[in-house]
């Protein structure tokens, strides 16, 4: 039986207060997931004498986590009152903490109509809007919209891999091939070609809600291809981890393994547009996990209209230093109504009151909420990350928060007193420094490959190399396979997988390839002969 998740409705829910170790007492009914309880062991407890623990209270272990050996989710029968097990394992000495599975909430407000255009990207004063009071994303993307080989963990409720806006920006893990049934990577998750259902324990992260897709939109659609919508981030790579059903509800045990999982597989960034749960030490030990990776963490402030400098709002007001905490406006430059605000907690605003994005099958739908405005920021850090990406995570923060444009409606209510710009931004990072003599990099495609159609294929560029390796310290950092069937796939590794979807044809493979400094090798073709029928097999 699938336990019961928490409400991530794109931030809007009511905060525990935080402790450090929460009295059961304090607890709300709807506020944490029935049936679990997160326990961290001292590192100096075995396996058996955790085991005999859990055995006085008739708990079991029902999930590990891969980053932390000591922390364990353990289940009881919902009908139990949590109270006395919590209570139980708060007492022992050979327990650092111990809380409850917590329900968070997406934060989003759906909206009426749809706008024909992205006055958060670029508002010439559409619907009544306030000239210029936007992101200046056309600014912006004359300096930049290279960011392929930025990868963006999306934690939230999935995403639509093959929406025609998103489909040529998802990530694809390298080493997994699909659909065989087995961890070809050996990173503890089977099939994760492009991230994983961390909800439901399965490989398939499709969207089942809408929320994660229209923030994705916002963050890397792809732009400038005559469809749809355009991200701040051109073509970043998109992790798609799902931590909430189909109703908007998750548990932080899923947010905690998908945050390690983007840790572990090359995210740079992640987005987190959920929260309202309490104060939860395991989920704060992930987020600094990921700190000590060079992961930044943005997360929304929140929908309740309130001060989170007085009543604090989870995730976004963890004291964590890769964590970017984003406030709403609307198109008149205002604070959003319903946006949480702090002038100590809460970093800066970016637009998401009635913003356009991309929702599951190939639809486009205006939503509103933090929600909408943390993406923002997700864009213009991969952005800028793709322009330099050879900074520190901390730094990245630092420009973001430096080059904000003064708001009147952020003064005093965020810590910069100001709006999200991404121009800006990209003028403050200081541009990759080439060094004299820096040849380009050699791409190898290898092949030629054959294969059947419906079959996954790997690609293996293993051959490629950069001449500078030695003298430079230089080395291949970017490897762009064009199929030659308008699949195009850029990744930080040389072998990558691809299923063709019509046979009887010789299609010609381009690798491009990209060193440390962005500079690119001449491209290399190869050929990929694919036999079988028309139709996919059964």
């Amino acid at each position: 039986m699938k336990s019961k998740g928490w409400r991530i409705f794109l931030l809007a829910v009511i905060a525990v207060a935080s402790f450090t170790q929460l009295s059961a007492a304090a607890l709300e009914p709807g506020t944490y997931v029935p049936g679990r309880v997160l326990v961290k062991f001292n590192g100096s407890v075995d396996a058996d004498a955790r085991l005999a623990i859990h055995g006085r209270v008739g708990t079991r272990i029902a999930q590990r986590f891969r980053l932390d050996a000591d922390l364990q989710m353990v289940t009881f029968p919902e009908e139990l009152d949590l109270g006395p097990i919590l209570d139980f394992y708060q007492s022992l000495p050979e327990v650092r903490y111990a809380e409850p599975d917590f329900i968070y909430h997406t934060q989003v407000i759906p909206g009426d109509a749809r706008f024909g255009e992205l006055w958060g990207m670029h508002n010439t004063g559409q619907s009544g809007g306030a000239f210029d009071a936007d992101i200046d994303g056309p600014e912006g993307w004359d300096v930049n919209t290279d960011a392929a080989q930025i990868i963006i963990g999306s934690i939230d409720t999935g995403i639509d891999v093959n929406h025609e806006d998103l489909a040529g920006n998802i990530w694809v893990n390298a080493d997994e091939i699909p659909g065989n049934g087995v961890d070809d990577d050996s990173n503890g998750y089977i099939d994760d070609v492009n991230g994983y259902d961390f909800y439901n324990g399965d490989s398939n992260p499709y969207d089942d809600h809408s929320h994660g897709t229209h923030t994705m939109g916002t963050s890397a659609a792809r732009g400038d291809n005559g469809i749809g919508v355009a991200g701040a981030a051109w073509s970043a790579r998109i992790m798609a981890l799902k931590v909430c059903s189909a109703g908007g509800s998750c548990n932080v045990s899923a947010a905690i393994a998908a945050t390690d999982y983007a840790t572990e597989n090359g995210a740079r960034l992640t987005s987190n547009s959920w929260g309202g749960g309490g104060f939860g030490q395991a989920m704060k030990d992930a987020i600094d996990r990921a700190d000590a990776a060079g992961v930044l963490y943005i997360a929304a402030a929140g929908n309740n209209g309130s001060n989170n400098d007085a009543s604090a709002f989870y995730p976004a007001s963890y004291a964590s230093p890769n964590i970017i905490s984003v406030a709403s406006i609307d198109r008149f430059g205002g604070k959003s109504s319903f946006s949480n605000y702090g002038a100590t907690s809460v970093d800066l605003g970016a637009p998401g009151s009635s913003i356009l994005s991309t929702t599951p099958g190939n639809g486009y739908s205006t939503f509103s909420g933090t929600s909408m405005a943390c993406p923002h920021v997700t864009g213009v850090v991969a952005n800028i990350m793709g322009f330099n990406p050879n900074l520190a995570h901390t730094e990245y923060k630092d420009i973001v928060m430096a080059s904000v444009v003064p708001s009147d409606a952020m003064a005093g209510r965020t810590l910069t007193g100001g709006v999200l710009n991404l121009r800006n931004a990209l003028d403050q990072t200081p541009p990759v420094i080439i060094p004299p003599g820096n040849n380009p990099p050699v791409a190898d495609p290898g092949g030629p490959y054959k294969g059947r159609a419906f079959k996954a294929i790997t690609f293996d560029g293993s051959g490629s190399f950069d001449p500078d390796a030695a003298e430079l310290s230089d080395y291949v950092s970017t490897y762009v396979w064009d199929f030659g069937d308008g699949s195009v796939v850029s990744t930080s590794t040389p072998t990558t997988t691809h299923i063709y979807g019509a046979g009887n044809n010789d299609y010609v493979v381009t690798l491009t390839v990209k060193d440390r400094y962005r500079i690119s090798g001449d491209p290399v073709t190869t050929t990929c002969r694919i036999r079988g029928g028309g139709r996919k097999a059964k």
